[in-house]
């Protein structure tokens, strides 16, 4: 059992770590396994669901074939190997919202152009005033660890992007608790620590698997000894308090990836009360008021 509790702390956050529109929220260990396989399974959805009434969790397994040692997506009820968002997603295509983040995040370390320049995105952020939450991926003008990011005094964040997706898989944490994470608390002041406490469990004897998912050791511990982010994503947030942001020198641009209505929810998590934010906000300290999209 213990060998079986190591291979879902190295498979099951090294999709973590390279699927940051996916948010892993529990697991187990399949039904269908047999005796010495190497499986798991992990309860999925995309991370910022813009819809609060979509219920889109799936299960989805991880295998190992112990004759090539390559790994695979399945259902948790089935061997055989599946295409990832098929696992995950059945016959239906990806949420409109969790492609966007994905491919916000392929873009980050590019220059910018007429779409993600700070001017289109303020325009795009004003339009949605006081009535609107708005999901972005805010993108760094140059890496700084979570204690320089918070410094700054700009919105709270519980994830972080250790390393760009450039020519290789991203490097992500967030701040959830799952099974699959010794160490972790779900303390985003505690984010970076978490993230480190995860690659110290792995060892050079993990590269393989870990390639698998588009990592290396040698970048993981490069990017956790660094402990640079390069960006976060902020969930349906106050886009009165993300256009200050956008303004600030270290953002250098943001990359929206939904825009929705705010919502209080009742009871009964199905009838939706709109309602509006307020007209003045505190950041950083000061008090920010009759803004131009007021």
């Amino acid at each position: 059992m213990a060998q079986l509790r190591r291979y879902g702390y190295v498979v099951a956050n090294a999709f973590r770590a390279t699927n940051p529109e996916y948010a892993v929220h529990g697991g187990n260990v399949p039904a269908l396994r047999s005796f010495g396989e190497l499986a798991i399974e992990m309860d999925v959805r995309p991370s910022w669901r813009v819809d609060p009434f979509v219920n889109d969790y799936a299960t989805v397994a991880i295998r190992q074939n112990s004759d090539t040692g390559q790994n695979h997506f399945s259902h948790p009820a089935d061997r055989t190997p599946m295409d990832k968002s098929v696992a995950i997603h059945g016959s239906a295509p990806m949420p409109g919202e969790a492609f966007a983040l994905r491919s916000a995040v392929r873009r980050m370390g590019s220059p910018l152009n007429g779409t993600s320049s700070k001017r289109e995105i303020d325009r795009i952020l004003s339009g949605a005033g006081r009535t609107k939450g708005v999901t972005a991926l805010v993108e760094l003008a140059k890496p700084m660890t979570a204690e320089q990011i918070r410094n700054k005094g700009y919105i709270t964040f519980t994830n972080a992007l250790f390393a760009p997706a450039t020519d290789r898989a991203t490097v992500y944490w967030d701040s959830r608790i799952t099974m699959f994470c010794q160490g972790c608390s779900g303390n985003s002041h505690a984010l970076t620590e978490e993230f480190r406490s995860w690659v110290s469990t792995l060892s050079p004897d993990d590269d393989s698997t870990l390639r698998q998912f588009g990592l290396s050791y040698d970048r993981l511990i490069e990017s956790s000894n660094t402990g640079k982010i390069y960006g976060y994503i902020e969930a349906e947030s106050n886009p009165i308090l993300l256009r200050e942001l956008l303004k600030k020198s270290h953002v250098k641009t943001m990359y929206v990836i939904g825009v929705t209505k705010n919502c209080e929810l009742d009871e009964d998590g199905r009838t939706c009360h709109p309602f509006l934010w307020p007209k003045s906000t505190q950041l950083n300290g000061l008090s920010y008021s009759k803004l131009d999209n007021e």
